[in-house]
């Protein structure tokens, strides 16, 4: 009997030490943990030879990256101004030595005038091929921002955030049921892909030291 108990109580250390969640973490610690597919914020597969990412984008990891002293502005209210959305960052990238996708922003472009319109669609349709699904109703990027393609590293970049009214900065009214980042390809023949984030996840993160 004791050794059930001993074994039951390593155990639940065992699982709670895994699942706990740093205090705090320096910027560069930071973004590694936030890229650790274990802490349930990272998520990627690969389609077709196209790798397809998306990541949630705390707060304080936001305004860390934009943040400028010489503006004159607190790094809190920074934070603020960033807090009361939920972010996330969607990524396409191939290997160049991809015979058919070495070149993603040319895949299947015929010419020129085809190419601009691309360009056009994806820095100003973004709601049509992202969206934020939360307890069957599904949400439109207020913001969104097409980051552009980066031809060296054959990648292309989006940064969406929504607001929720169930998400009051910080909080949810419920963490039963995970969010689902849906991702539409437009062009790539890669289909409808889904991510789920769990909401309890992105209420318990840690702090951004300085």
């Amino acid at each position: 009997m004791k050794k059930l108990s001993l074994l039951a109580a390593l155990s639940l250390f065992v699982l709670l030490s895994c699942d706990r969640t740093p205090g705090a973490l320096a910027p560069k610690e930071y973004g590694a943990w936030l890229a650790d597919p274990d802490n349930g914020l990272y998520k990627s597969r690969k389609i077709n030879g196209i790798t397809l990412d998306a990541r949630f984008l705390p707060a304080e990891y936001q305004a860390y990256r934009s943040y400028r002293p010489e503006d004159g502005v607190p790094f809190d209210s920074a934070v603020q101004s960033y807090k009361c959305g939920l972010a996330f960052q969607v990524t396409l990238q191939a290997e160049k030595s991809n015979v058919t996708y070495s070149d993603l922003m040319y895949y299947n472009v015929p010419d020129q005038q085809e190419l601009s319109s691309r360009m056009r669609f994806l820095s100003f349709n973004i709601n049509e091929f992202i969206t934020l699904t939360s307890d069957s109703t599904t949400y439109e990027p207020v913001l969104s921002n097409f980051e552009g393609y980066n031809a060296l590293a054959n990648k292309i970049s989006f940064i969406v955030a929504f607001v929720l009214p169930e998400y009051h900065c910080g909080t949810f009214d419920s963490v039963r049921e995970p969010l689902q980042l849906t991702f539409q390809d437009p062009y790539w023949e890669m289909g409808t892909n889904h991510f789920s984030f769990e909401k309890k996840v992105i209420t318990n993160l840690p702090k951004l030291s300085r």
